[in-house]
């Protein structure tokens, strides 16, 4: 667990248990990814885990127990870049933004790319969302190069559900 302290707005970051804390964290992916139907999400969110990935989740209120925010991450490695910490979605609630929560996840996200030996962070944000691109450039990031996706034909067999 970290506390990361601030006069106007504590947040308590931790790892998410997705056993404790399923439904709040389908709520902030719901938001994140409207066009996604749930069953979707829950299968992949299923597919997921006992792999290397990883999830931290922002929390408010009197007993820090009110998600606000939640970034998954991978440790990866490319012969371009290294080791890095590749931030696999990051969102804050609606009514949250603006408050330092978001800051707060991305400083806790570099901390753990430094305890990690991570040489880079990496992410990919829609092009549609000027808000996130702007925070990303607050941040220190740059568009160092674009992501090109194809859609495959769904296939039940392969778990793929519409």
């Amino acid at each position: 667990m970290r506390d990361v302290d601030s006069e106007t707005n504590p947040v308590l970051l931790r790892p998410l248990v997705l056993a404790r804390d399923e439904a709040a964290f389908m709520a902030l992916l719901r938001a994140l990814y409207p066009s996604i139907a749930e069953a979707t999400l829950r299968k992949r969110l299923q597919d997921l885990q006992g792999s290397s990935w990883e999830c931290i989740g922002a929390f408010t209120g009197n007993d820090a127990g009110t998600m606000v925010g939640m970034s998954g991450y991978w440790i990866q490695h490319r012969l371009c870049c290294g080791r890095f910490l590749y931030v696999d979605h990051f969102i804050v609630s609606g009514a949250e933004r603006t408050k330092g929560i978001g800051q707060c996840m991305w400083q806790a996200l570099e901390r753990i790319a430094h305890e990690r030996g991570c040489e880079h962070i990496a992410l990919d944000t829609f092009v549609t969302h000027s808000l996130a691109q702007r925070f990303w450039m607050n941040q220190g990031c740059s568009i160092v190069g674009l992501h090109f996706g194809k859609p495959l034909m769904c296939r039940p067999a392969n778990g793929c559900m519409k």
